[in-house]
């Protein structure tokens, strides 16, 4: 597996890979995994912590530093640019995690290569493997290439180096044996770009729930406790929903008082504007978490909250909502009125859909919600379905699907160039 974001330093994708992995380790897969050495700032964790740590043996962590000594980097750069065939951004880590995955061929051969985005650099190493030695390639795309996130996202790109981009996603996409996506809107939305015409090498494949994770009973408390986990950047607007709750909250006081637990990073002065809004007593922040302590402080919750950003089409699958959903807590989507999550919950139930960009709309969910657990009955919103969606056995099953019919016979023959 060529996965640029993983344990030990987890954010969102890191963690999607990370139990990816370790199902595939608890299922008995002979698994390696070749990852970047991140110092990315957003991390929710750092360092080797439960429940990452039977991943630590596989895990082959590949240097990225250039030397920058006047007169070397631009050199360095040419010779990685002229041995991969690509100038994207992560093209040094690609070819040292190339010869890495070579080393470890040649002791064991592979039968399946997955290389996981994001970083779309990680598949970069996997174009190379795949041309020495034939071994069968799963491409995955959990996110857009950044200039292709739509409004209000904004990751502006010079015109030549999209080019360039483009041409290094679309050689992906074609050698790839399969190409796999957590959606079928964001497919749709990466089609074109990726120039995929070919269905029979796509698999929708949701994020994969954690192995062996047990639901901790639901228990009422004095309050209505809601709770969001994960990263509230500008993009998404956090201030919409907190003007509803606050209209909410005040609406059934003397009935119930209703609280929000924020777990992770904040990047738009959330306190300020919690502040300003006269919620100090409502909202609590927590910073951020490891991962089975965020699972905890979920679990405390009465519902779980996810708040997207206002795209005119919501196309991301939240790795989030899979641990939400295991939890056992009800989904509370401020999402884009059309798209992934107002479709996905139509279908599998587990909790309400409000309309990003309407605070109308998310007050009457709110109001539902209060409705519900004034009666005793928030059990209406079971998210079960999304756990089985999401399931290791489900996940697993996708990937075996792909692994090619003699796959425990064949070997690849001959050492292939560590050097290309």
């Amino acid at each position: 597996m060529f996965a640029a974001a993983f344990a030990p330093a987890c954010f969102s994708e890191g963690l999607v890979n990370s139990k990816l992995a370790l199902a595939m380790k608890e299922s008995g897969w002979d698994l390696e995994v070749i990852s970047m050495v991140s110092d990315k700032a957003t991390c929710y964790q750092s360092g080797w912590l439960p429940p990452w740590l039977p991943l630590k043996p596989i895990l082959h962590q590949v240097e990225t530093r250039i030397a920058k000594e006047r007169g070397w980097r631009f050199p360095n750069l040419a010779l990685d640019v002229l041995a991969t065939g690509h100038l994207v951004k992560g093209v040094h880590w690609s070819r040292l995690a190339y010869r890495k995955a070579i080393e470890l061929q040649t002791v064991k051969p592979f039968d399946l290569v997955i290389s996981r985005s994001t970083s779309c650099c990680s598949h970069l190493p996997a174009i190379l493997f795949k041309k020495a030695t034939g071994v069968q390639w799963v491409a995955n795309w959990n996110d857009p290439p950044p200039y292709l996130f739509p409004p209000p996202y904004t990751h502006a790109m010079p015109k030549c180096r999209r080019l360039m981009v483009r041409r290094y996603l679309r050689a992906a996409a074609r050698m790839a044996d399969y190409n796999t996506f957590p959606n079928r809107h964001l497919f749709l939305h990466l089609r074109i770009e990726l120039g995929i015409t070919d269905e029979k090498r796509l698999r929708i494949i949701p994020h994969i729930a954690f192995v062996g994770h047990k639901a901790i009973p639901w228990k009422r408390c004095d309050s209505l406790r809601l709770c969001h986990a994960g990263n509230l950047s500008a993009a998404r607007r956090p201030e919409t929903f907190l003007r509803a709750f606050k209209r909410v909250a005040e609406r059934y006081k003397g009935r119930v008082k209703m609280t929000f637990d924020i777990i992770g990073t904040e990047e738009v002065n959330l306190r300020t504007i919690t502040h300003d809004l006269g919620l100090d007593e409502n909202v609590c922040f927590h910073g951020t978490k490891s991962f089975l302590d965020t699972l905890d402080l979920i679990a405390r919750a009465d519902v779980a909250v996810l708040i997207e950003a206002p795209c005119d089409k919501g196309i991301f699958l939240p790795s989030k909502i899979i641990d939400y959903a295991q939890t056992g807590r009800p989904i509370l989507s401020i999402s884009p009125k059309t798209g992934v999550m107002r479709d996905l919950l139509a279908e599998l139930g587990g909790g309400i859909h409000a309309d990003n960009l309407s605070q109308p709309d998310i007050e009457v969910a709110l109001e539902r919600i209060a409705q519900l657990w004034l009666k005793n009955r928030l059990d209406k919103l079971d998210p079960n379905r999304w756990v089985q969606e999401a399931s290791v056995e489900a996940v697993l099953s996708a990937f075996k699907s792909m692994m090619p019919p003699s796959f425990a016979t064949r070997r690849p023959v001959g050492i292939p160039n560590m050097n290309p």
